[in-house]
């Protein structure tokens, strides 16, 4: 057994031997922040969601009819006097995913909620512990399998009905990890029967079977927390990190000046000024630099403003220097979304990029361009789509890469990129070719 293995047994086992109580996390009804709305302000908050929603949405019966929408609708309301908070929110979280598009969604954005002390992502069909507090950083790679003796295949399927932003069984699986961890969510869904921890089973990385005792955390506590992850924020092990470029919170700049490659991870996309100054400053750094190769990676992006990515390939497209033939590339993966979708496939079609990696959770012909209203009593947030875009000739289900890279679950426990390190090789490769006459510079 690896040291690395006999370490996290330890760690395991001192878990299981203590129930942590962290302060303020049990410091309100295991519902969250339960507001007393009357049920006539109930109402008048869905006669408002279905106003505002008929009134602003490009095409807002494309999937259900509107009968159906208002039987819908109407069954909400006559169960309000029996529903929490969180029972309403879970119920009109359904119908927003039967009107079928990934923007028409409820984000939970600023609702009061409990969560549990670790993030999940979904990999290859299992859900991997990949962020969590301190106190359960043993819990770092391990599978999460039930919560409470439920199952998490069995939470997920039920989920599947209510998660916000899916507009395939990519972004499904990445909504659903999302999910999997909002404990309000989850009762108020009736999945989990209320209690003041959670029980989750897990599967360690040598096979190991534990069962840990949660506390659950304020969103208060949540925000406040400080937390560790097995996945580097930056890939420093392959790339200097260019900071005075980077644009803190939206995108961070890397080089590797051996290959003359620059890599750019953008998460979002900052304000049109801030765009500007980034783009311009960029492009003067690519241009004393020579540089050759550029990775625009948009795995970590669910979206933003979609020009904003068109006026960086503006600047790019005017740096002579890049190999334009065969040293451009996009990386994206299930997490891709919306803006960050359709900018993908646009850097392929107007940078000749090669893009690697995982199909995207988007589909490429669909309704998008998001914007938002609150309900005037709960301030419930609804979003919706203004717009419908076509940037396949064909319809997909997602944009699919060139060169397919799948992440493992291994990949994630070892912080190791599969995919940025192919797309480095390509470059090595492509550079040796070059340096050995094989290819004319």
């Amino acid at each position: 057994m690896s040291a690395v293995l006999k370490e996290q047994e330890k760690l395991l086992a001192r878990i299981l031997t203590h129930v942590f109580l962290l302060t303020s996390f049990l410091s309100f009804h295991v519902f969250g922040s339960d507001s007393a709305l009357s049920v006539n302000n109930w109402k008048e908050d869905l006669a408002f969601y279905k106003e505002e929603l008929k009134a602003n949405h490009i095409n807002l019966f494309h999937n259900m009819s509107e009968d159906d929408f208002n039987n819908h609708l109407n069954q909400i309301m006559n169960e309000l006097p029996n529903l929490s908070r969180w029972q309403v929110i879970t119920k009109l979280m359904r119908l927003t995913r039967l009107i079928g598009d990934g923007h028409t969604t409820i984000p939970l954005w600023g609702e009061e909620s409990l969560r549990l002390p670790i993030v999940v992502e979904h990999v290859n069909g299992r859900y991997i512990v990949t962020t969590s507090s301190p106190e359960f950083n043993a819990l770092l790679g391990a599978e999460l399998t039930s919560l409470n003796k439920v199952s998490t295949r069995d939470i997920a399927t039920k989920l599947s009905e209510i998660v916000p932003f899916v507009e395939n069984e990519f972004s499904l699986g990445v909504r659903v990890a999302q999910s999997l961890t909002n404990a309000s969510l989850l009762f108020g869904d009736g999945i989990l029967l209320t209690q003041n921890v959670i029980e989750g089973e897990f599967l360690t990385g040598n096979g190991q079977v534990v069962k840990v005792t949660m506390p659950l955390l304020s969103s208060e506590a949540w925000q406040s927390s400080s937390w560790e992850s097995v996945v580097s924020a930056f890939p420093e092990g392959i790339l200097n990190k260019v900071d005075t470029l980077s644009v803190k919170g939206f995108i961070d700049v890397g080089a590797q000046p051996q290959t003359k490659t620059v890599y750019l991870k953008i998460t979002s996309y900052p304000d049109f000024e801030t765009m500007i100054g980034f783009s311009s400053a960029l492009y003067e750094y690519m241009l004393q630099q020579s540089s050759q190769s550029i990775i625009i990676d948009l795995r970590e992006s669910y979206g933003g403003d979609l020009y904003m990515g068109m006026l960086l390939a503006s600047f790019l497209n005017q740096v002579n220097s890049v190999d334009w033939q065969s040293g451009v590339f996009v990386l994206t993966s299930h997490k891709t979304f919306s803006a960050a979708m359709v900018n993908a496939r646009q850097f392929w079609r107007l940078l000749n990029a090669k893009i690697y990696g995982e199909p995207t959770g988007a589909i490429p012909n669909g309704f998008q361009d998001m914007d938002s209203f609150q309900l005037p009593h709960s301030q419930l947030t609804i979003t919706y789509s203004k717009r419908h875009f076509r940037i396949e000739d064909e319809p997909n289900n997602a944009v699919i890469p060139d060169v397919i890279v799948e992440t493992t679950v291994e990949d994630k426990r070892t912080n190791y990129d599969r995919v940025l390190r192919k797309v480095m090789r390509q470059i090595t490769d492509e550079l040796s070719r070059r340096n050995n006459g094989k290819v004319k510079q």
